[in-house]
């Protein structure tokens, strides 16, 4: 049941703050918001299978990596940001960009074009890190929000950024996707990091989107930021929460069928017109 496997989550803490997690613990969340969750997932899996064709033009089939399994990680450290706060670049940028209100035309755009460009991870550690400093300086309520792979652990940056932002608490979190099955070294690297780490069952929307919850509370109060590892393990995110909403009485065939009929419309007018 998403949002309550307590046992999935593992928190490591080294942070003056009160240890108390209510943003975890709630309640159920409210149904408009459940099914805002699953509807926001359901449009990101049909972006990026669209997005996918062109990348997979431009790349080859070699190189190409979809973001599809990836859809309740990205929806619950996404969905309520403000308007101010900042993603850093990234291959998940454009549906990042998508959840928080970017236009379909553009986002389709882009997608055409060359996006060989990104910056390694350094850069955009030190993207995210600036941000931070930059909001915190200017007593600005924002937050930065840094999404990584796992393989970039073993980046000497991420060490310094995560030692940076944890001294100066800065409001970044930093968000780590995590596919492989090397436990201990992302164990290891949790358990050292000098900022609040948590590690959340990824294909879980609910729990994701509780988990970013308190990191957005703790970094907008000035306490600093935090470390969230997602943990993928093959399991479909849009089943998980479909069954979740079944045992909810939230379900409804005809429900999903008017979801993705009118989104698939949107899509294709704004491939289309561009608007």
């Amino acid at each position: 049941m998403p949002g309550t496997q307590r046992a999935n989550t593992k928190t490591t803490t080294k942070s003056s703050q009160p240890s108390s997690r209510p943003a975890v613990t709630s309640a159920l969340l409210h149904t408009k918001k459940l099914k805002a969750l699953y509807a926001t997932m359901v449009k990101c899996r049909m972006l990026e299978e669209r997005l996918a064709v062109h990348r997979r033009r431009r790349a080859g089939a070699a190189s190409f990596e979809s973001a599809v399994g990836e859809e309740a990680l990205l929806v619950g450290t996404t969905f309520d940001l403000l308007p101010d706060d900042c993603i850093t670049p990234s291959p998940r940028a454009s549906i990042a960009n998508f959840i928080q209100g970017a236009p379909l035309a553009g986002i389709l755009a882009e997608s055409r074009g060359n996006t060989e460009s990104l910056p390694g991870c350094a850069v955009k550690l030190g993207i995210g890190a600036g941000l931070a400093l930059a909001f915190k300086m200017q007593k600005k309520p924002h937050v930065a929000l840094c999404l990584m792979g796992e393989e970039q652990l073993t980046d000497s940056a991420w060490k310094e950024a995560l030692a940076f932002a944890g001294t100066r608490k800065l409001p970044v979190v930093f968000v780590v996707q995590a596919r492989s099955s090397s436990a201990k070294l992302r164990g290891n690297q949790l358990h050292d990091a000098p900022v609040p780490a948590i590690t959340v069952d990824g294909c879980d929307v609910v729990a994701v989107y509780r988990v970013m919850q308190e990191a957005l509370r703790r970094a907008r109060q000035g306490y600093g930021s935090s470390l969230i590892e997602g943990r993928l393990h093959g399991k479909d995110p849009l089943e998980f929460m479909e069954g979740y909403l079944r045992q909810r009485g939230l379900w409804s065939d005809a429900w999903r069928q008017r979801l993705v009929a009118d989104f698939r419309t949107k899509l294709q007018r704004a491939a289309r017109t561009g608007k």
